[in-house]
């Protein structure tokens, strides 16, 4: 099966690109991109891969929201992008416009990842012109939710916290089915915000292992340290992502300060935006400021080079549905610690057991580092372990999972 004869328009801000020599059969899909950006390293550069597999598979039309650059996904058969700079609410329309052309051309089923508005919209549009809708989110909000009291203050604030999820509740009523991962995140989802276990699918993030391996091939582990100002023999941990309350930023000061007091040798290395003043403010007055290398967010084709440069993950987040760095540190074959929270868990290898902790619990946490940079063997252990794990949901195996349970199910 091959896609031929790609041909690109541009219309004012919109961008469309059709191949001739469609895929046959009743494989027929519509996925929602909120965004992309080949040079970018936010979340959404990932599904590249997954829908260039996807698309080997079944006829797939992508709409893409916001768009940098022109989109190239092998295989698909549509990619049409929304006008640029418009408000949110026209960009709800224009949406659903294309979504109502698609299902007028025969696509039958929508599936769109984490954007609430895009989920509302194709919600509606499968109600109204009979399309099947799926909506993806996994993650364990709540966590740092306000409490309800003791207190008229804290129940308001609570109020107002619940309010602001209005959207995301309405979302999954209205779509067909509520689509998380790992297993667990299907009963959080059902006890917290009341979604009905009949509509939830389980499907798994995933990660294109041969290509991220070669990534990782493509650079020295010394060469990779260099890059990032740190000294070639310094054993590293390596913190990937947002620096915010969910994913943990303020336990990474906490957890430095008691892990350098036992390796002051040691460095750690935070890849990703800072949106923690706090975090900021401590690593300017701590005595230790200076084995912190906080270098910003990288490109996910530049990623590899953090990993080659790193002998202990952490990943300290409060909340979490199926973290894809896992993934990437089980590839890369570093052994980590994490907060046992959301799928990590049943994400990682049960010999990985150990290296989970109670969330929250920074001494224990800086413990199991301190514990992997002192038994080399074991980490190495681990990291083959994690490794042999990461290949179960190579990109390859999970598209196979997403025909199985949404293309192939019959309503």
């Amino acid at each position: 099966m091959t896609a031929t004869a790609l041909s690109a328009a541009r219309v004012g801000d919109e961008v469309m690109v059709t191949r001739a020599a469609g895929v046959a059969g009743e494989r027929r899909l519509v996925y929602v991109l909120p965004s992309y950006d080949a040079g970018s390293g936010e979340h959404y550069a990932h599904v590249v891969p997954f829908l260039e597999a996807l698309g080997a598979r079944a006829d797939v039309a992508v709409v893409i929201e916001r768009c940098v650059g022109t989109p190239a996904i092998a295989n698909v058969q549509r990619i049409d992008v929304l006008p640029r700079g418009i408000r949110p609410l026209f960009r709800m329309a224009a949406l659903a416009l294309r979504l109502a052309r698609l299902r007028g051309a025969g696509y039958r089923k929508v599936f769109v990842r984490i954007s609430m508005p895009a989920g509302l919209v194709a919600g509606t549009i499968g109600r109204l012109l009979g399309m099947e809708s799926y909506y993806w989110n996994s993650g364990q909000g709540k966590t740092i939710a306000p409490p309800w009291g003791p207190g008229l203050r804290a129940f308001l604030t609570r109020v107002r916290y619940e309010a602001k999820l209005v959207p995301f509740y309405l979302t999954t009523r209205l779509v067909h089915h509520f689509v998380t991962g790992p297993e667990s995140m299907a009963a959080y989802y059902a006890s917290q915000y009341g979604v009905p276990r009949k509509k939830i699918t389980i499907l798994y993030n995933d990660l294109d292992v041969p290509r991220f391996e070669a990534r990782l091939r493509a650079h020295d582990r010394a060469e990779a340290r260099r890059h990032f100002g740190l000294d070639t023999e310094a054993p590293i941990i390596l913190f990937v992502g947002r620096v915010s309350p969910l994913k943990g930023g303020p336990h990474l000061i906490p957890i430095a300060e008691r892990v350098l007091a036992r390796r002051p040798d040691a460095r750690f290395l935070v890849v990703g935006h800072v949106y923690l003043d706090e975090f900021t403010r401590a690593l300017g007055h701590v005595p230790f400021a200076g084995r912190v290398h906080a270098v910003g967010a990288l490109p996910n084709a530049d990623i590899a080079r953090a990993y080659r440069a790193a002998d202990v993950f952490v990943l300290p987040s409060n909340s979490e549905g199926f973290p894809r760095v896992l993934l990437e540190c089980m590839a890369a074959g570093l052994p980590f610690v994490a907060f046992d929270v959301g799928g990590v868990r049943e994400i990682a290898a049960p010999e990985h057991g150990g290296m989970v902790v109670p969330r929250g619990d920074v001494g224990a946490f800086a413990e199991r580092i301190v514990e992997l940079l002192d038994d080399a063997p074991r980490a190495a252990d681990l990291g083959a372990v994690g490794r042999a794990r990461a290949r179960r949901y190579d990109t390859q195996r999970v598209a196979e999972m997403f025909v199985e349970r949404v293309l192939d199910l019959v309503k």
